[in-house]
């Protein structure tokens, strides 16, 4: 063995070590130190890594080294023993020790010569780590190359479809206002065959159109959420464009997708524009609008919904049960979607709204019920009748009703007529619950806040027992 220069004093040290303590500094420094006879047998060995026990089908003493390896590392194994037989320098050389049919040990090992009559160290280390840190990067770069090749697929239908469609569309920069993208129908459309739109500023792209109305148009796409907005573009000489803008976030940057078709030569762009009108006339309504599936799963809310259940974007509201927003306990919601589903339609439906920071209103909903070929859509209209049911009261507002209560002073106590009263307002209340329930008392009970026990015996004393 030889020392690197400047390492006596190493050298001298290690002269003072016994057998004992010699087999153990060995049997430390590696994973797996093999003991090998001239015939190339294993004699002994030590595994501090635990790469034999327990994985090797059989004990390897008294076995030929090459039959605890894999057929390919068989080679390997005799370079390996030839080398330290005649003394040559050694590099390490992995062998694949054979664990099962499905998996191998991948171990490196380099080996010096004891003796003149051929016996052999084998030093040896365990490669699973490397082989396992190989293997995840292996996967993950495969995976990447998936990932990329679908990405280039979608890309490649992207671009087909995008190029071929018969609509003329725009991509717009949300910063410069350039064109980034334009399909060949917006060429024809714009007059611009033959020439290339992109990079192109917002008046070279609308040439000959009012560019002030095209940014009012953008400026409006900015500020509707995430929704179309539709302009009319008018030019003297090609008639009136209708365009239809959507702002579109893709970080770090933003566009503006815009759409546009000749006045009247597609229906369909006639509807977006009907469609747009009618969401901003939503918007503008001082109640507050829901329109949902037959499940009750919110499609859209204007904003005064959203003032109301205490939200800043439709996009918390959308997609959620209503049940989410209304009355007790979703009771409410159960009835007006089995009463729409039945009647088709439903009118001021009492009940509140519990906002997110929970506020609460008393509103009155009316409703009803389309049915399509894909489905049935609801719409809902919610008045919050706070102001309504609880106006500053003055002794010169009082309701007509109070000269049928001033007939009945005199001939009943006064603890006589409250009594009266609230019966006759009590059995109002439940039978319109149980109207309301179609008969489910369950139902009715949770809407009036009440137990079931407590409006069972109610409903016996004002004689709806039977009923």
């Amino acid at each position: 063995m030889s020392l690197a220069k400047g390492s006596r004093s190493l050298e001298n040290a290690l002269t003072g070590i016994g057998v004992s303590e010699t087999a153990a500094l060995i049997a430390e420094a590696s994973d797996i130190v093999l003991l090998i006879d001239p015939d190339g047998v294993i004699v002994d060995y030590a595994d501090s890594g635990d790469l034999i026990v327990g994985r090797i089908p059989e004990s390897p003493l008294c076995r030929r080294w090459t039959e605890l390896v894999t057929v390919e590392s068989r080679p390997k194994v005799e370079e390996i023993l030839e080398s330290a037989r005649i003394g040559a320098a050694q590099r390490w050389r992995q062998i694949n020790l054979f664990e099962n049919s499905s998996s191998d040990i991948p171990v490196s090992f380099k080996a010096i010569c004891l003796s003149d009559k051929g016996t052999t160290l084998a030093f040896g280390r365990d490669m699973s780590p490397i082989a396992a840190n190989q293997q995840r990067l292996v996967d993950a770069q495969l995976a990447l190359e998936r990932e990329s090749a679908r990405f280039r697929h979608a890309e490649t239908r992207y671009r087909i479809l995008f190029r071929n469609s018969a609509e003329a569309v725009l991509v717009l920069d949300d910063d410069t206002e350039s064109v980034v993208e334009a399909n060949d129908s917006a060429h024809a459309l714009l007059g611009k065959v033959g020439q290339s739109l992109v990079a192109k500023s917002l008046a070279d792209a609308f040439d000959g159109f009012d560019p002030n109305l095209v940014r009012v148009l953008l400026a409006k796409a900015r500020s509707a959420a995430h929704r179309d907005v539709t302009d009319a573009l008018h030019y003297a000489e090609s008639g009136t464009l209708l365009a239809t803008a959507r702002f579109v976030r893709q970080e770090p940057a933003s566009f503006i997708i815009v759409r546009i078709a000749a006045s009247g030569a597609d229906g369909a762009i006639g509807q977006v524009a009907r469609s747009d009108i009618a969401d901003r006339l939503i918007d503008a309504l001082p109640d507050a609008i829901l329109l949902t599936d037959e499940r009750g799963r919110v499609i859209r809310a204007n904003s005064e919904f959203q003032l109301l259940a205490q939200l800043s974007s439709e996009e918390q509201v959308r997609g959620h049960s209503i049940s989410r927003w209304l009355g007790r306990s979703g009771t409410d919601a159960n009835v007006l979607l089995s009463n729409l589903q039945k009647h088709g339609r439903l009118q001021n439906f009492g009940t509140t709204i519990t906002g997110e920071m929970g506020a609460e209103a008393r509103v009155e909903i009316s409703s009803a019920a389309v049915r399509e070929s894909n489905g049935t859509s609801l719409a809902f209209v919610i008045r919050n009748v706070d102001q309504r049911l609880f106006p500053a009261l003055k002794v010169d507002d009082m309701p007509e009703p109070r000269d049928k209560l001033v007939e009945l002073i005199g001939q009943l106590t006064l603890k006589q007529i409250v009594q009266q009263t609230t019966d006759e307002i009590e059995r109002l209340c439940m039978e319109a619950a149980l109207m309301l329930t179609g008969n489910n008392r369950a139902a009715a009970a949770e809407l009036l806040g009440l137990s079931r026990q407590s409006f069972y015996l109610k409903l016996r004393r004002h004689g709806f027992g039977d009923k």
